[in-house]
C-alpha cells in the first residue's frame, strides 16, 4: 500500500504519469495534415475530432496511442510495486496531464482515450466487456456523427464494469471502484462542462 512505497518514488511516479498524459497526441495528428486541432471541429484534441475532422485512420491511431499513454503510466507504477488502490493517484495525473498539456498551452481533450488505458492497466478482467460496448457505441456514434458519443459510450458501459465488479469470478476491491469511477465522473463532468461551454462546436453535421 501507499504508506509502504517510499515517498520520492511516488512523486517521481505522478510526475511521469503526467508527463505521459500531456503528450498532444491528437494536436501533433492535426499538424501532420498541416492543422491545428484546436481551431476545427469541437477544437478539442481527442480522438473523435481527429476522426471526423481529419481522417477515420487518424482519428483511430490517436485513440489508440492516447490509451498507449495511461497503459504505459500504470505499467511504470506496477513496476515500482504500486497495486490496487495506489494506482489510482497516477491514474489522476494522467488524466490531468491530458486535460492540460503544457505543450499546447495547458489545453486538451475529455481523456476517455487515456482512461481506457489505464483501465486496462488497473483492472482489465472488469473492463473489456465494457469497452468492447464502449467501442461499438462510440464508433457508431461518430460515424453517424451524433452528438455527445462519449457520455453516452461511457455512462453505458460504466454500468457494465459496476456489474462485472461484483460478480464472484471478476471481484474487484471496492476501493479500486470507487477510486476509478471517481476518475470517469470527472471525465464526464469535464466533458459535459466543455460541450456546454462550446456547444456551437457540437451542432450535428448534415
Amino acid at each position: 500500500m501507499l504508506n509502504e512505497i517510499f515517498i520520492p518514488k511516488y512523486i517521481v511516479c505522478l510526475i511521469i504519469s503526467y508527463l505521459l498524459g500531456s503528450i498532444p497526441v491528437a494536436f501533433i495528428a492535426g499538424r501532420f495534415y498541416g492543422a491545428n486541432i484546436f481551431n476545427i471541429g469541437s477544437k478539442q484534441a481527442g480522438a473523435t475530432n481527429v476522426f471526423r475532422e481529419l481522417s477515420r485512420r487518424a482519428g483511430v491511431a490517436v485513440m489508440l496511442i492516447d490509451s498507449f499513454k495511461g497503459l504505459l503510466a500504470i505499467v511504470i507504477c506496477r513496476f515500482y510495486g504500486f497495486s490496487d488502490f495506489d494506482l489510482i493517484l497516477p491514474a489522476a495525473f494522467t488524466i490531468l496531464g491530458h486535460w492540460n498539456s503544457p505543450f499546447t498551452k495547458f489545453k486538451g481533450g475529455d481523456g476517455v482515450s487515456t482512461l481506457t488505458g489505464l483501465g486496462i492497466g488497473i483492472a482489465p478482467q472488469q473492463l473489456i466487456i465494457p469497452y468492447i460496448i464502449i467501442a461499438i457505441i462510440l464508433f457508431t456514434m461518430i460515424y453517424k456523427k451524433y452528438s455527445h458519443p462519449t457520455i453516452w459510450g461511457g455512462s453505458i458501459g460504466y454500468i457494465v464494469f459496476i456489474c462485472m465488479s461484483i460478480w464472484d469470478e471478476t471481484y474487484l476491491n471496492f476501493s479500486v471502484v470507487a477510486g476509478f469511477s471517481l476518475l470517469g465522473l470527472c471525465i464526464l463532468l469535464h466533458s459535459i462542462y466543455f460541450h456546454k461551454k462550446h456547444k456551437e462546436n457540437f451542432k450535428k453535421k448534415n
